[in-house]
C-alpha cells in the first residue's frame, strides 16, 4: 500500500512539473536544517558577525549528504541551486562550508542583506521570497527541512521533499521523480 501511495504521489508531482521540464531538472536545496544538522537562525541578530560565521562554519553535515558526491546521479544538464535564508553577508562562509563537505552546486542563492531587520522573522515573507526564487529559477524539485516551506512550494506546483534526519532519503525521492520524467520524455519521443 505504501508503494502504491508513493507511486501515486510521484505521478501527481510528475504531472505538476511536466509542463516546465526541458529535459533537465533544476533541484533546489536549503542549507540550515537540510544539509546541516544545526539551524543557525533567530539568534544571529544578537551575535557579532564573527560569532555568526563561527556558528555557520561549525555546523555538522546532516547524515546522508554524501549522496551528493555521486556526480552520476544527476545528468549534465541538471542543476543544483542552493537556496538559503542566510543573508548575502554570509556568502563566503556558506560557500566554504559547502566546499568543505564537497556539496556540488551550480549557484548559491542567498537572501539580501537586511532582510531580517526589515521583515523580522516573518515566516510568510520568508516563504514568499523562497517561492519567488524557485519560480525565477524554474525549480522542479526542492529539498527543505521546514514543513511550511514544503507545503507552500507544493501549493505552487513545485515538487518538494521534507528533509528530516537523513538527507539521502529525501534526495532519493528527487531521483525517482527525475527518472519518471526522463522515462516519460523517452516514451513520448
Amino acid at each position: 500500500e505504501e508503494m502504491i501511495k508513493e507511486k501515486h504521489i510521484l505521478d501527481i508531482d510528475l504531472l505538476s512539473v511536466n509542463n516546465h521540464v526541458n529535459h533537465n531538472i533544476n533541484v533546489a536545496i536549503d542549507v540550515d536544517g537540510t544539509l546541516t544538522k544545526e539551524v543557525v537562525g533567530r539568534d544571529i541578530l544578537e551575535l557579532s558577525f564573527p560569532e555568526v560565521e563561527k556558528a555557520m562554519i561549525s555546523c555538522s553535515p546532516k547524515n546522508g549528504i554524501d549522496i551528493l558526491l555521486d556526480s552520476t546521479l544527476l545528468g549534465d544538464n541538471d542543476n543544483i541551486y542552493i537556496i538559503t535564508g542566510r543573508q548575502e553577508a554570509y556568502r563566503c562562509v556558506t560557500a566554504e562550508w559547502l566546499n568543505m563537505y564537497g556539496v556540488p552546486y551550480d549557484e548559491l542563492i542567498m537572501f539580501p542583506n537586511g532582510f531580517y531587520k526589515l521583515n523580522g522573522y516573518s515566516i510568510p515573507k520568508y516563504i514568499d521570497l523562497k517561492i519567488d526564487i524557485h519560480i525565477q529559477k524554474n525549480i522542479h524539485c526542492s529539498l527543505d527541512d521546514n514543513d511550511r516551506v514544503i507545503n507552500a512550494l507544493k501549493n505552487h506546483g513545485i515538487y518538494a521533499c521534507q528533509v528530516t534526519d537523513n538527507f539521502k532519503d529525501a534526495f532519493e525521492k528527487v531521483l525517482k521523480l527525475k527518472d519518471n520524467i526522463r522515462n516519460k520524455d523517452r516514451s513520448e519521443n
